[in-house]
């Protein structure tokens, strides 16, 4: 080789390792049985030239065929670690992933090893598996050469850079707990106990910072593990998120989401106002509110804001259900406990751990009355009569089940579409049921019961005369009314022809009394009218058990002679001779001008409920979550409040009309088997 060949070739390779960080290709490193051979060696410095340039594709084709024509040259390995690189570049990250592993099992003693796992931890990077990435990328940082410091560099910064944006804590203490003792771990928790001061978390920062300490008294990283102590010196400021609303800038039509925003902000508020002035919390806490309108991408894109500051320990919102799901993962992927108000679809505490519910949703709601019903009224027979959309058949479905696992019996369910008038096939069908499900036993007489049946009759005790009125008179009759409780039995065992269930049914005239109650979950209170007084004219003699939709007091009394005596479960019930009532709407009154509504009042005791915490010392995000998770039922004004393993608040209010009013007849906590 020419003297001008050795300098091209040097600063070709000069220039490769300091733009893609090839390093320094020492001829047969790691190998043993090679022969130095021209051809591969023109053939890598032919592909280290095209790489120079950029072109990606090509360079990584000749060093293949280098590999296919050359085995066992001198340039194997560095070939084999190029192509990786180069297949990186081009955007092949499976075939570069393929190579690289390759290498790493067919080589383990090369002094490329930690290159190709620096390499290696690019291709999963660039592939989404940051995990994957820093496996790699600790793997090499054992692995590198002591003299190597642009390389250690190299994997340093990878590994600070991908831990900082791609992992958060959980899977950052997995990796931390899967590591040896060195270097690489030693720069994770560092990482950990920096993630932890941003997340708030001030004690699991100082509990990282202690083993640091204890377990690397002569650290690499000595002006990091400063800087990690002075963070948890200086004051933090705390912000609670709220994501509502507010709709500001919207038309007209959003008057009824504008007045749920306003009246929860006023709520919160006022409880936040009120915990400023006890000053019990040694640092500046304030509100940040993001108005997120109805859409749920704008909802999202605001969670995304308030997760990236780490100041922000904890969110009340969005009080509708559709915005709740949209934010939930954000939510639960960074770490930040949320707490809905008032939404109450099924679901949405069960995507993650930082996900809380204070209203109870559609499935507490259908348990607490199948409860209800069950043991305390003792209903055992019941029916269900619902609309046919999503959230009433998932209530009906819950019902039924939950009567069931209490030991009653379900004996036909109805559905109906929504906005339907006429429920009258519906309410037939469930005459239908009831009667059958009753079991009285029917005789008719001049008909299937003749002059030999009542003779037999006669001999279980029933007088002759009446049995010749009966059958002059062709009579229906309840044999339990002739022969007792026992009449189905006696009347199989002296083969006497009967029926179940009173044959005159389909008479309206007739009632049906079998169906102990009726759930209704309905899906608006305008179905109240519709439902209560057909069922009525159906002459379907039951209690009739209703949903939350139930709690409207006009339409009830627009049609208090059907729903008299109707009991329903209720979010919210508010003791106007309540003192705590009394205060708060003193204060709220003084404060803002105005009486509270439900909206007020909810986002009154969902504020309190995390002021409260926040006093108690849950001063970071993941302490602020343990707070929640393990809250003991509280009373708040428009009901009790805790959260259980589901994380959805289970307390409901048993409702009865009657009379005309309202009243509460229990104050029950939904089971959740």
């Amino acid at each position: 080789m020419s003297f001008l060949s050795i300098v091209t070739t040097s600063r070709v390779l000069a220039i490769v390792a300091c733009i893609v960080g090839v390093g320094a290709f020492t001829v047969g490193a790691g190998q043993t049985g090679i022969r130095y051979q021209a051809g591969a060696e023109n053939m890598f410095m032919n592909a280290l030239a095209l790489y120079t340039r950029a072109e990606y594709k090509e360079a990584a084709r000749v060093l293949n065929e280098l590999l296919v024509m050359f085995p066992r040259s001198h340039r194997e390995t560095a070939a084999r670690v190029m192509k990786g690189k180069a297949l990186l570049r081009a955007g092949a990250y499976a075939e570069a992933e393929q190579t690289l592993a390759q290498f790493l099992t067919q080589f383990p003693g090369s002094a490329y090893r930690a290159d190709a796992e620096y390499t290696l931890g690019l291709v999963f990077l660039y592939g989404h598996m940051p995990e994957r990435a820093v496996e790699s990328f600790l793997r090499g940082l054992r692995g590198v050469a002591p003299n190597n410091t642009p390389l250690r560099e190299r994997l340093i910064a990878a590994l600070d850079s991908t831990v900082e944006s791609k992992i958060s804590i959980p899977p950052l203490q997995r990796l931390i707990a899967e590591q040896p003792d060195g270097e690489g771990k030693e720069l994770l928790l560092l990482k950990l106990g920096e993630k932890q001061i941003a997340a708030g978390d001030i004690a699991g920062a100082a509990a990282t910072l202690d083993s640091l300490k204890k377990n690397y008294p002569r650290s690499n990283f000595v002006e990091r593990h400063w800087t990690l102590q002075k963070k948890l010196l200086e004051p933090r400021d705390v912000k609670i998120g709220l994501l509502l609303p507010l709709m500001k800038r919207a038309d007209r039509s959003a008057v009824k989401e504008r007045e749920v925003g306003a009246g929860l902000y006023e709520g919160i508020q006022l409880a936040f106002e009120e915990f400023v002035q006890r000053g019990n919390v040694g640092r500046r806490v304030s509100l940040e509110v993001k108005d997120i309108g109805r859409e749920a991408p704008v909802a999202a894109a605001a969670v995304k804001e308030l997760c990236a500051d780490p100041a922000v320990i904890g969110i009340i919102g969005p009080p509708f259900s559709q915005s709740a799901f949209a934010v939930a993962y954000h939510v639960n992927t960074n770490g930040v406990p949320l707490v809905t108000p008032t939404a109450n679809a099924n679901g949405i505490a069960a995507t993650g751990p930082y996900v809380f519910q204070a209203n109870p949703d559609f499935r507490a709601r259908a348990q607490a009355m199948a409860q209800y019903a069950v043991r305390t009224l003792g209903l055992h027979r019941l029916a269900i009569l619902s609309p046919n959309a999503t959230d009433n058949r998932a209530m009906a479905e819950t019902f039924a089940a939950e009567v069931q696992r209490l030991g009653g019996t379900v004996v036909t369910t109805e559905f109906y579409e929504p906005g339907a008038t006429n429920l009258m096939s519906q309410l037939v069908a469930l005459r239908k049921k009831g009667n059958e499900a009753g079991g009285e036993p029917f005789l008719s007489f001049g008909t299937s019961v003749n002059k030999r049946e009542t003779a037999r009759l006669a001999r279980l005790g029933v007088s002759a005369k009446l049995l010749d009125s009966l059958l002059e008179a062709k009579a229906v009759v309840n044999a339990t009314w002739l022969l007792g409780e026992q009449a189905r039995a006696l009347l199989e065992a002296e083969g006497i022809p009967h029926r179940v269930g009173d044959p005159r049914v389909d008479s309206l005239e007739r009632p049906v009394t079998a169906i102990q109650g009726l759930y209704c979950p309905i899906a608006s209170p305008e179905e109240i009218g519709i439902v209560s007084s057909q069922v009525a004219f159906s002459n379907l003699q039951t209690k009739l058990l209703g949903s939350g939709e139930w709690n409207n007091e006009r339409e009830l009394n627009a049609h208090r002679r059907y729903c008299d005596g109707v009991v329903f479960e209720a979010d919210s019930y508010i003791d106007a001779a309540d003192t705590a009532y009394a205060t708060f709407v003193r204060r709220l009154q003084a404060r803002f001008g105005k009486r509270p509504n439900r909206d007020v009042v909810f986002g009154y005791d969902v504020g309190r409920v995390i002021v409260s915490l926040l006093e108690q010392g849950a001063l970071s995000r993941e302490q602020l979550r343990e707070a929640l998770a393990s809250l003991p039922t509280v009373q708040m004004i428009h009901a009790k409040l805790s959260f259980g393993a589901r994380r959805v608040n289970p307390w409901l209010h048993i409702l009865q009309f009657s009379g005309g009013s309202l009243r509460r007849v229990a104050e029950v906590m939904a089971e959740q088997p």
